[in-house]
């Protein structure tokens, strides 16, 4: 095994790779041709004798678990280097960044993550905008948007994390009602959406020829995410959520998941999204960089490789 000073180029080649899920992406960032990117991945595996990355043709590539586990030790090292070099420097970034999200990631994951980044850019004046409405980048003023779509060509978008889609109760109501254990006994229950056009319900029961939207019982339908997971906690019935919102109740126990085995895996990407002119806007890149280190160590079931 040789010296880690020895593989320092190598692991931070590794790490822009790993973030962006892309030998391209890393190549322009890296200011190197494609080829010299994948030189330096296979001498980093043929170094430390394991795979690092699985590629596949026309595929986002996917990180091993070793991968996954030395991205993030990277990331930590990195940080406390950045924090490092700016402490002797006695610079840091300041002025306005602002950003939108919908409500729900925006409130469960972008918002307790801006206390941690302030403490690395304590002069940054961060503005978070939640709303279900879809924001222009262009002509709002807002520099940086989170998206779990990649189709607007005017955008430039970065991979940041996905989610799991979920089948959750809370542990009293499955003991208070009728057995699950098979997908037509949801037609014996009740079930909670946030309305008769809920994207994700639609998505799965088109997926799984057994469940006809029409004809569960949807007595209950909520248009907020949260209230909705509330609703779930107190007992009133089943939701499909993402795994991210219920995290801490499914580690208290409080809510359980449904028949896992039997459903095809439903995951949600989320990127971070910027127009052109903002590409080499230093508060995003720092932003980017600390969202990511925040999401790698938060209990949140959020995945650091992007659904196929």
């Amino acid at each position: 095994m040789p010296q880690i000073r020895h593989l320092l180029p190598q692991l931070y080649c590794f790490s822009v790779v790993a973030r962006h899920r892309s030998f391209t992406q890393a190549a322009e960032e890296l200011s190197i041709s494609q080829s010299a990117v994948s030189y330096q991945i296979k001498k980093l595996e043929d170094q430390l004798g394991y795979t690092l990355l699985l590629r596949e043709p026309r595929k986002p590539i996917q990180l091993t678990s070793k991968g996954e586990t030395l991205l993030h030790r990277c990331e930590e090292i990195y940080a406390r280097l950045d924090n490092t070099i700016e402490e002797i420097s006695g610079s840091t970034l300041s002025g306005e960044l602002s950003l939108t999200s919908d409500i729900c990631f925006g409130t469960d994951v972008v918002a307790p993550a801006l206390p941690f980044i302030q403490q690395r850019y304590p002069k940054l004046d961060m503005r978070l905008n939640l709303t279900e409405a879809f924001i222009h980048l262009d002509d709002s003023g807002i520099d940086l948007a989170i998206r779990s779509r990649t189709d607007d060509p005017e955008l430039e978008y970065e991979f940041l994390c996905s989610t799991r889609m979920l089948l959750v109760a809370s542990r009293q109501y499955i003991k208070s009602h009728s057995p699950i254990k098979k997908l037509t006994d949801f037609y014996q229950h009740q079930i909670l959406c946030t309305g008769d056009d809920d994207y994700d319900w639609l998505t799965l029961t088109n997926q799984v020829s057994d469940l006809d939207w029409h004809r569960l019982n949807k007595r209950m339908r909520i248009n907020s995410i949260q209230a909705l997971n509330q609703a779930v906690v107190a007992d009133a019935g089943i939701a499909y959520v993402a795994s991210y919102t219920v995290a801490q109740q499914l580690d208290d126990n409080v809510l359980v998941s449904l028949l896992e085995s039997q459903l095809p895996e439903q995951r949600i990407n989320y990127y971070l999204a910027w127009p052109s002119r903002n590409r080499s806007n230093p508060k995003i890149s720092a932003f980017s960089q600390q969202l990511h280190h925040y999401i790698a160590q938060s209990d949140l079931n959020l995945f650091l490789n992007p659904a196929q």
